[in-house]
């Protein structure tokens, strides 16, 4: 049965793996095709070693995914299944019967030996002793986010912080949070360091002792963290608590300003009465929440191992630092969402044992879907409190009597119903992928490798008058490149003035010429508007004005100051290369212009079956059609599909590419056709 599958697989990628390495399709060679292939050897000469698992990426493209004719380049938003994992699943599935694991028979039987096998293949995967690690299925990265929320021991005093550019569906726990009255906020990449540098939570943070943001913007609560400045609240060991009464001077400063950024929508919690109350308090010192000899608050710190909007990866040191901020009145437990990390990243637990790690399968293996995990602490899965219970995460229970008997331990008392068993024995096909390709280490240096070209190719394009066409995001241009930024290249369209492009409109000329790439805020707005420029209360302003109709949702205006006399204007370099038009109005600290704002980018992303051919195409479209152009360009012109059909293998003559592109543009007419794309 299950020996069988493996078996099929692995005969199907080890004849891919075997055939000659960097094979391209045979066809007429082409004016492009030799630019193609002399830029491609170029590349080799540098990074043959590490791209391409050992030479043989092309022809297992071409066995495995090469018919679908496209240049795939959204592998955050999920990766491509290979055709040998969906047969070898099949195959399982067709070996015998698998019935449902809640019942008694020879079927079920089959089924839960094969779930076990995965759920502890899958905690090997990611270096979790069994002995102190459970994975609970769910179905999905956000299902395992939300059951978490839900089920998390929210207590007096709890806190939950994370960091601004995490995920929607993790800042959605903050509304279980605020349900059991604990405190909540976000926190910086600068605050952290400062933090966790720090000998006292409570201690002014000393210069030098933080780390940089980089450009991420602050969310709310966060301070600048200058000479003397404190911790934000929601860190700080001397934070507002119930039957606080009094601060110390400097405390009571911090306490202000919290108040005042309250107001403004930037620090959330639902005591802000009672902390304008206490602010105006002369007595010095500072009473506690706790009660002699209570077990500590337990407080919520989450971090995205790999940001999603554009690829920076953050330490995973703080892990064990932010757990060591622990004391006798708060233990801060750590979620670590590794959902766009896992794709092309290994992770060890037991190097960086998390309390909680979130996973999502397709993003890993492309199929199936529906199917995400939440790896916690089995002492942390027995202290959960769980609220909605049915199917087999209850053992007992009665109809008339409000009583019932949870499992008392394992996974299953938070796999609510009946598992997707059948997916979740598909995730088999991924894991043997994976280890043929040499695993999550091998396909990091595939990415890595593509990553670098392709920065380096994009940074490089210029306008006639030398102006830069993109405005790439993130920290490709460090030196430590390869160890903070992942194989995300997030971007802006620039023009030959530095103003910018239509992101939808650059989003809508890509869909036609055949490139998978996102378009918007990617469900990431602290690390999107941050580095954007735009602030929450703008964008929050913009939807109230929206009224709900979010079918132009792309820009927002807003007062910025006048740069000073001689100074660059924004352009490429700041403001997220802004639009600006100045209106005559002014701001508190001087004149002021109205500047409009994107409220989206464009991303490409790389994975596991991403190809040099994909990053060269992405490259020549974009320098073929942005180049001198006035206008947003919101369509591609045959000869451009041509060329990037060219790339991917398929030599189409320029009439068969109009008509290509006539059947795209009628399904393309406009990104927000399939949704405004602004998550």
């Amino acid at each position: 049965m299950r020996a069988k599958a493996v078996t099929t697989l692995l005969l199907a990628l080890a004849a891919a793996l075997a055939a000659p390495g960097h094979a391209c399709p045979v066809k007429t060679p082409s004016p492009d095709d030799s630019a193609l292939l002399t830029a491609k050897k170029e590349f080799l000469l540098s990074e043959g070693r590490i791209y391409g698992y050992g030479g043989t990426i092309d022809h297992l493209y071409e066995k495995e995914i090469a018919p679908r004719g496209e240049h795939y380049l959204d592998y955050t938003g999920s990766t491509l299944y290979l055709n040998s994992q969906l047969h070898a699943a099949l195959e399982e599935l067709e070996s015998g019967a698998f019935g449902n694991p809640h019942s008694s028979n020879p079927s079920s039987a089959r089924t839960e030996a094969a779930v076990e096998a995965v759920r502890a293949r899958l905690l090997a995967f990611l270096g979790a002793d069994p002995e102190e690690y459970d994975l609970v299925f769910t179905r999905s990265g956000t299902g395992a986010l939300r059951e978490l929320g839900e089920t998390f021991p929210w207590a007096k005093g709890s806190r939950f912080a994370w960091l601004t550019s995490n995920h929607n569906s993790v800042l959605g726990i903050r509304e279980y949070a605020r349900q059991a009255g604990a405190e909540f906020g976000a926190v910086t990449e600068e605050e952290v360091e400062a933090w966790v540098a720090s000998s006292d939570a409570g201690s002014a943070v000393q210069p030098g002792g933080s780390g940089t943001s980089a450009g991420i913007g602050t969310s709310g609560g966060g301070s600048t963290h200058r000479d003397g400045a404190l911790l934000p609240s929601v860190l700080r060991g001397t934070a507002t608590q119930p039957g606080q009464r009094g601060a110390a001077p400097l405390q009571r400063q911090l306490l202000a300003a919290s108040a005042l950024a309250a107001s403004e929508g930037t620090l959330h919690t639902e005591r802000r009465q009672r902390q304008q109350e206490q602010e105006q308090a002369e007595v010095p010192g500072m009473e506690g929440s706790f009660e002699a000899g209570a077990e500590p608050a337990p407080c919520l710190f989450a971090f995205p191992a790999y940001d999603n909007f554009a690829g920076i990866m953050y330490p995973l040191r703080w892990v064990r630092e932010v757990q060591a901020r622990s004391d006798a009145k708060r233990r801060w437990r750590v979620l670590l969402d590794a959902a766009a990390f896992l794709p092309a990243h290994p992770l060890n637990l037991t190097e960086t044992p998390a309390d909680f790690v979130v996973a999502s399968f397709y993003k890993l293996f492309g199929y199936p879907t529906g199917i995400g995990a939440l790896v916690a602490r089995k002492s942390d899965i027995r202290a959960a409190r769980k609220v909605y219970w049915g199917g087999g995460s209850v053992f007992l229970a009665t109809s008339t009597l409000d009583w019932k008997h949870f499992r008392p331990s394992g996974p299953e008392r938070f796999e609510d119903g009946t598992l997707n068993f059948l997916s979740i024995m598909s995730l088999q096909q991924g894991l043997d992928a994976f280890e043929v390709l040499g695993g999550p280490a091998a396909i990091e240096r595939h990415t890595s490798a593509l990553r670098s070209w392709l920065y380096d190719q994009l940074a490089g394009l210029r306008h006639s008058n030398g102006a830069p066409l993109l405005r790439i995001l993130g920290r490709h241009h460090w030196p430590n490149a390869r160890s903070v930024q992942g194989a995300t290249l997030n971007m802006q369209l620039l023009r030959p003035d530095g103003k910018l492009y239509s992101y939808r409109a650059g989003a809508t000329a890509l869909d036609q010429a055949g490139f998978s790439m996102r378009c918007g805020c990617t469900c990431n707005p602290g690390a999107c508007y941050g580095l954007l420029g735009v602030t929450d209360e703008e964008v929050r302003a913009a939807a109230d004005a929206a009224h709900g109709n979010f079918s132009d949702w792309e820009w927002v205006w807003a007062p910025r100051p006048e740069p000073a006399a001689g100074s660059a204007d924004s352009g490429a370099g700041g403001g997220g290369g802004s639009n600006v038009v100045p209106d005559g109005g002014t701001s508190g600290s001087g004149d002021a212009r109205r500047v409009r704002l994107p409220l989206g980018s464009l991303r490409a992303s790389l994975g596991w079956m991403a190809r040099f051919e994909d990053a060269w195409a992405l490259v020549r479209f974009i320098q073929a059609h942005w180049t001198d152009r006035a206008d947003d360009a919101a369509t591609s012109a045959p000869a451009e599909v041509a060329a990037s059909l060219a790339a991917a293998g398929l030599a189409v003559d320029e009439a068969s590419a109009a008509a290509l592109l006539q059947r795209r543009r009628r399904t393309w007419s406009a990104p927000e056709v399939h949704g405004p794309g602004w998550c």
